[in-house]
C-alpha cells in the first residue's frame, strides 16, 4: 500500500472510532468491514470508493447492492441509518 493510501485509511480509521460504529480491517487496507445499525456486516473498499450492501448476514443470501466513488463519510452515514437493507431490498420470506 503507497503512502497515501495509508494515510486515506488511517483517516477512515480515525472517522470510524469517532462515529462509535464497530468495525475491522483487512487486505492491509484494501478492505474495511462495519455493522449497521441493524447488526449486519457492511464493506467499504478505500482504494475504490466502493461500498457494497449486503442484505443480511446469511452465508447463504448473496444479495448486494454497489455504490461506487463514494467516500469513508457515505460509508459511516449509511452505517447509522436505520433498516438501512430495507431501504434497498424486498424483505423475502
Amino acid at each position: 500500500m503507497n503512502q497515501e493510501m495509508k494515510s486515506y485509511v488511517d483517516s477512515a480509521e480515525k472517522e470510524l472510532k469517532k462515529a462509535g460504529i464497530k468495525y475491522r480491517i483487512y487486505n492491509d487496507g484494501a478492505l474495511i468491514n462495519a455493522e449497521d445499525m441493524d447488526g449486519i456486516t457492511q464493506s467499504f473498499y478505500p482504494t475504490t470508493g466502493t461500498i457494497v450492501l449486503h442484505a443480511s448476514n446469511k452465508i447463504r443470501d448473496c444479495r448486494t447492492k454497489v455504490f461506487k466513488y463514494r467516500d469513508i463519510h457515505a460509508f459511516i452515514k449509511g452505517m447509522k441509518t436505520k433498516n438501512l437493507t430495507g431501504l434497498y431490498f424486498k424483505n423475502e420470506k
